[in-house]
């Protein structure tokens, strides 16, 4: 488990770095993407050496890019490379090859979704 939350750590950098640049040539927020992003791989880095249990340790490595990822696109009003990210974070769970990992990540989605459904519904009415 220990080389799967190295990877999921890797990975996560090198998405952060590669978001990072291409926020900066395609978009006038690359600070703010590169402020989100790097403080979840932060967060993340900082999770990876915490001693937790590894399902936990591994829910919580995934989740907290999706939420990243989330917010991001919640502070922008809406962002492709946000929605590729959501892409990146499933394979990053199915990398574990865990049920409770994958379980888990889309309880805490479908809580997410549920809650921001209920408070305010306008963001997902289309015109």
């Amino acid at each position: 488990m220990k080389q799967l939350h190295r990877t999921n750590l890797i990975l996560t950098w090198v998405c952060t770095v590669v978001l990072t640049i291409l926020a900066a040539v395609t978009s006038d927020s690359a600070i703010q993407s590169a402020a989100v992003m790097i403080g979840a791989s932060m967060i993340a880095t900082f999770v990876y050496f915490i001693k937790l249990n590894d399902i936990l340790k591994g829910v919580l490595l995934v989740d907290i890019i999706s939420f990243s990822a989330l917010t991001l696109s919640i502070l922008q009003g809406g962002n492709i490379r946000c929605y590729i990210v959501s892409f990146i974070v499933i394979g990053l769970a199915a990398l574990y090859f865990e049920p409770k990992i994958m379980f888990y990540h889309l309880c805490d989605l479908c809580d997410i979704f549920h809650n921001s459904i209920c408070n305010q519904p306008s963001i997902y009415c289309w015109k």
